[in-house]
């Protein structure tokens, strides 16, 4: 690790600023992250990460470049439980 820059990266994940160490990082440590900061409710693993500029929507294990992309949102993905079954 001795080639690891001091430099830090600003982001933002639905509003919230969230500082990293590393220029790039995986989308899904990327929800961990912004789930620590409070951007959202939910678990991590129930949101997807996309960008609007440039318009991407990230895949959980696809790395983001931080050089390239600086704010996101988290939509959630996981379906919404319903309270009840109809029989037909």
């Amino acid at each position: 690790m001795e080639n690891q820059s001091n430099t830090q990266y600003i982001i933002t994940v639905n509003g919230k600023k969230i500082t990293v160490n590393h220029e790039k990082l995986i989308a899904a440590d990327i929800l961990t992250l912004a789930a620590q900061a409070g951007a959202f409710p939910h678990k991590p693993e129930e949101y997807i990460l996309a960008s609007d500029d440039p318009k991407h929507e990230f895949k959980s294990d696809e790395w983001v470049d931080f050089h390239e992309y600086k704010d996101f949102h988290a939509e959630r993905s996981a379906p919404t439980p319903i309270a009840g079954v109809l029989q037909g």
